[in-house]
């Protein structure tokens, strides 16, 4: 009894279902008009955390000012 109750439970884990994979990393380039808002909900992911994943490009406490040309770093 004790052996069937630890499988179940290891066996509904709470981790990451097969269907689910871990974001995969990616660099994209700024493009001339872009904003944070835009290239962030364009990779499925919020202004803030498209700024947390670019900390040294964007310190906080400053305004996100972007460059055509500058690359940020995007989870998807």
């Amino acid at each position: 009894p004790r052996s069937s109750s630890s499988s179940s439970l290891s066996s509904s884990g709470g981790g990451a279902s097969e269907d689910e994979s871990p974001p995969v990393r990616r660099v994209v380039e700024v493009g001339a008009g872009e904003t944070l808002e835009g290239i962030a909900q364009r990779h499925g992911m919020t202004a803030l955390d498209l700024r947390r994943h670019n900390r040294r490009l964007f310190p906080v406490g400053e305004p996100a000012v972007l460059f055509e040309g500058m690359r940020l770093v995007v989870y998807e």
